[in-house]
């Protein structure tokens, strides 16, 4: 019996350990990228970010020689809370080897983390955490104004982007709801 409360006692530990929500999430196969969203190269620089059957399309056909990289808006109407840590996985396809930046946040600021992706020839999750996130991204009513922007100018090729989700880490921060207790009623029972 004291090894069924321990039993119980930790799984419940793991849970509050490693709590998230999911505060957002954009599914983009054969969705149809709205057209004010922010898509940007440099002068010169190939490139395209269009609507197709497996994700949004983002295509880099040549460099500048500039440290300068398309920007591409994959997410918008974030409310996040200033000083959270959060958590963002970008479900997507990638024609090389590369350096992924995700940046997040509104126009007035935001925070941007980068990661090394090995090109699997497949679909595969990329993880990029903003821990202490600088920023409260909602609008003067209260609204979701954020946004994440993907930064993939080292992936010479398309890449496809299929799934974003925002998580928040400090989920564990959040009212609890109530606990289930399995009743045992021990009158006459020989233990």
């Amino acid at each position: 019996m004291k090894k069924l409360f321990t039993l119980v006692a930790m799984a419940l530990m793991a849970v509050g350990a490693n709590a998230q929500k999911l505060v957002a999430e954009k599914e983009w196969a054969g969705q149809e990228i709205p057209e004010w969203y922010f898509i940007q190269y440099a002068d010169g620089q190939a490139g395209e970010a269009k609507a197709g059957a497996e994700g949004m399309e983002i295509t880099v056909g040549s460099q500048t020689g500039e440290l300068w990289q398309p920007q591409v808006q994959v997410m918008d109407g974030l409310l996040l809370e200033e000083d959270h840590n959060y958590k963002v996985v970008v479900t997507a396809k990638f024609p090389t080897n590369g350096t992924l930046q995700i940046n997040m946040g509104n126009w007035a600021g935001r925070d941007q983390y980068t990661t090394a992706v090995e090109s699997t020839g497949d679909f595969q999750e990329v993880e990029v955490d903003f821990e202490g996130y600088a920023y409260n991204v909602a609008d003067e009513e209260g609204n979701g104004n954020g946004f994440v922007l993907f930064q993939c100018g080292d992936f010479a090729g398309t890449s496809i982007v299929k799934k974003v989700q925002v998580f928040d880490m400090d989920a564990d921060d959040e009212p609890a709801g109530e606990a289930v207790v399995a009743e045992k009623d021990w009158a006459g029972v020989e233990i």
